[in-house]
């Protein structure tokens, strides 16, 4: 869609883009946004979350009115006079899979038994859905992917909008109208075996559709870019942090993330309160956080990320301890010092 159109005075445009958190929202055309958000340490509750909301949200019973177009639209063919062909029906959902999601989903037995079983009832239902994801092309990624395809859902890419992933645009008309378009692409399957034909798996009794998807073996290994439940272990935590804090760290299977120069491997080391020691970052927002504060561009940087074990390895090749980083609010940034003494007792647990 351009970004040049003129919008008139008597019309209200809405974009609706990829979230970092989990929601879900009725937007104003009476659309459900299920947004599962980025990969998270937390996953199975999120999900449970988002479903029970979802649920909520059905119940209500709202229709919505989509724009029926196929091909590059103009955002000004939505506004009157025009009338553009649109399909009224009982309110869809749009789910949301940001940065990871889908790995981390398909990795998790009970999440991706309780996603696609619950897409299915709906399905079944003849509720419409649409996702939205843009992991790469992982093997389980093109698994979930057939999948979609077996339960009739929409894949699709979000569109590029003032550097938004912009997922659905809605126009309020003059008269009160709210037109939805799905923004975006539809997710390319060209190589994607079919492993399922369109709409088959609707059919398909629940409780073997389950039984299948538990029993899907996946190689792909999950990561989490948030960390909500370690960040509120840190919170909880003493200081400096105590043996169990140090060794579910340890045992953790999901990586941290490091600030690296761009050009080398260099890690960034600092003092804390005596302690030399690697900063590393419980998730992505707290690592972009920590470089907006050093005041580092993100050309000054990359994210980098790191498992515990080696990492703690290669601070104690160097005699230098861990600073564990995460924030309480935007302003407050919190570490937990972990020194090389206690390191290297935690290494050999």
């Amino acid at each position: 869609m351009s970004e040049e159109t003129v919008v008139p005075a008597d019309h209200e445009v809405t974009l609706f883009s990829m979230a970092i958190e989990p929601s879900v929202r009725v937007t104003p055309g009476k659309v459900i946004v299920a947004n599962l958000g980025l990969a998270s340490d937390d996953g199975d509750q999120e999900l449970d979350q988002v479903i029970a909301e979802v649920e909520k949200a059905l119940a209500a019973k709202t229709e919505a009115m989509l724009v029926d177009f196929h091909g590059p639209l103009e955002l000004g063919s939505l506004f009157a006079p025009n009338e553009p062909k649109t399909l009224t029906l009982p309110s869809p959902v749009t789910w949301v899979l940001h940065d990871g999601n889908v790995i981390s989903t398909m990795a998790s037995e009970y999440r991706r038994a309780t996603l696609l079983t619950f897409m299915q009832k709906l399905a079944r239902d003849q509720v419409k859905q649409a996702i939205y994801f843009i992991d790469p092309p992982e093997p389980c990624v093109a698994l979930f992917a057939q999948f979609m395809i077996g339960l009739g859902i929409v894949m699709r890419q979000p569109d590029v909008q003032n550097g938004e992933l912009a997922i659905q645009v809605e126009v309020k008309r003059p008269d009160g109208r709210v037109l939805t378009v799905l923004a975006g692409q539809d997710v390319p399957l060209d190589g994607l075996p079919e492993a399922f034909a369109p709409d088959s798996l609707q059919s398909l009794p629940p409780q073997v559709l389950k039984m299948r998807v538990e029993k899907l073996e996946i190689a792909d290994k999950p990561i989490a870019f948030r960390a909500p439940k370690l960040r509120e272990r840190m919170l909880d935590a003493s200081s400096p942090p105590g043996a169990p804090f140090i060794i579910e760290l340890i045992k953790r299977d999901l990586p941290m993330f490091v600030l690296r120069k761009p050009d080398s491997e260099e890690l960034d080391v600092r003092g804390f309160n005596g302690v030399r020691a690697l900063p590393v970052y419980i998730d992505v927002v707290a690592m972009h956080w920590a470089a907006e504060d050093l005041k580092l561009t993100r050309e000054q940087y990359l994210p980098g990320p790191a498992d515990p074990r080696p990492l703690i390895k290669h601070a104690l090749s160097g005699g230098l301890g861990l600073a564990i980083g995460t924030y309480r609010d935007r302003q407050t940034p919190v570490y937990a010092v972990i020194p090389p003494e206690i390191l290297e007792v935690a290494a050999k647990t």
